[in-house]
């Protein structure tokens, strides 16, 4: 439930062991909130950590405030919800893996963001 036509940002990333991320993003930036889903596609001999990974989502600095770090469940598989203030911008992230892709769905927003958790529930993964 982007609410506007989003951005596309296709990247190639490199993982910790110098190995080839596929990045892709959908991102409504709205000036004062911004929503995106993204997924990474990693090789065979690169490992998904979700705890890495909302480790590198926090990537924290002397602004970071974590409010929520939790593990999760989304379509039946583990995944991982942080919820954190950066920068003057409260952070909702929600990560899962299918495969050798890690999904990444995010709500960002100055002050208070009350279409933050139906954006974040929007999501459907339709695989399987």
């Amino acid at each position: 439930m982007l609410p506007e036509e989003p951005s596309v940002t296709h990247q190639e990333l490199t993982a910790k062991n110098g190995h080839p991320i596929g990045y892709n993003s959908y991102s409504a930036d709205l000036g004062d909130r911004a929503y995106m889903v993204s997924y990474s596609d990693y090789d065979t001999h690169t490992a998904i950590n979700l705890d890495g990974a909302a480790d590198g989502v926090v990537s924290a600095n002397a602004t970071t405030i974590v409010w929520i770090r939790r593990e999760i469940e989304m379509f039946k598989r583990p995944g991982r919800y942080v919820e954190f203030d950066k920068d003057g911008y409260r952070w909702k992230v929600r990560l899962f893996a299918v495969g050798k892709r890690l999904y990444q769905v995010s709500c960002i927003a100055k002050g208070r963001d009350d279409d933050a958790e139906r954006f974040l529930d929007s999501f459907r993964y339709l695989g399987d």
